[in-house]
């Protein structure tokens, strides 16, 4: 019998770049979609069934719980029938997903309990379902296949929440922030920004600035550009060359920065008899 999952969503800014697929079996809706996204595309969904939202090419998607609420970047997740979610893309670009919505008979049967005593998890990678996911988006596979292979799928995203870590080590985090400021000097450098390199949300980000040096995720920056700068400086490069290249919007504003978090401005830091450059704030430490 086939199985038609009942969902609301009002979403805007994405533009299909094909033809969505859809399989179904009984107690069992899989959709894959292909899609172009604007900057700032979002949307709000809700379904009367519990489903699993798979993103495909390594993509995380950024997913909240409240219209306003801190984002989940997630590789994969699981909603709960009724449950309201809201995504938030700031960047254009173009994503794959996949959507197994499965009826709440199956799903009991698949584990063995009743749905509605699983809270909602987010994942951050597939670990190995990936394949499982390639072969059941393709439309060429035998349906028996398809169907056992939604199943597996399932039950390993299940089998994951419970061994996947969902918060990784400071010190992972940190290292793979060094790095990501280190390749975007030349640009601004957003909390979100941030948060989405990580997979953590803004609170989750915060908590481990502070844990970690004491500043907030925007001083952090800060702080990692005026120690590139100290690096410059004593190099030998002129003052305007440093404020640009550290990502300054000009000299003055690269002093500003610099006295408030050093104490000088740079013209006295370079006449001191030592100069300090902590070291080594912008190595390239990401995993």
């Amino acid at each position: 019998m086939s199985f038609h999952p009942r969902m609301m969503a009002a979403i805007h800014g994405f533009t299909p770049l094909s033809d969505s697929s859809t399989f179904t079996a009984d107690g069992l809706a899989v959709d894959c979609w292909h899609v172009r996204n604007s900057a700032h595309a979002g949307g709000h969904y809700v379904s009367l069934h519990p489903r699993f939202v798979i993103m495909r090419d390594g993509y995380r998607i950024p997913l909240s719980e409240t219209r306003d609420g801190d984002l989940q970047h997630c590789a994969a997740c699981f909603v709960p029938a009724g449950m309201e979610v809201w995504s938030k893309i700031a960047q254009p670009g173009t994503l794959r997903h996949m959507d197994i919505h499965v009826s709440q008979d199956r799903l009991h049967g698949l584990m063995g309990r009743p749905p509605e005593t699983v809270a909602p998890f987010y994942l951050r990678d597939l670990r190995t379902i990936s394949p499982l996911v390639q072969m059941l988006a393709d439309p060429d596979r035998p349906e028996p296949l398809r169907e056992k292979l939604a199943d597996c799928i399932i039950l390993e995203l299940l089998n994951q929440r419970s061994t996947q870590r969902e918060i990784v080590s400071d010190t992972h985090v940190v290292g793979r922030l060094q790095g990501y400021v280190r390749q975007n000097l030349d640009r601004k450098i957003g909390v979100d920004d941030m948060a989405a390199d990580v997979g953590l949300s803004r609170s989750q980000l915060n908590r481990v600035m502070r844990r970690t040096s004491g500043l907030s995720p925007y001083r952090w920056v800060l702080a990692q550009r005026i120690e590139h700068a100290k690096a410059q400086l004593a190099s030998g490069q002129s003052f305007a060359e440093v404020a640009l290249h550290s990502g300054f919007a000009d000299q003055a504003h690269f002093n500003r920065v610099f006295k408030s978090l050093t104490g000088q401005v740079p013209s006295d830091w370079m006449n001191e008899p030592t100069q300090s450059v902590s070291a080594p704030i912008l190595q390239d430490r990401t995993s």
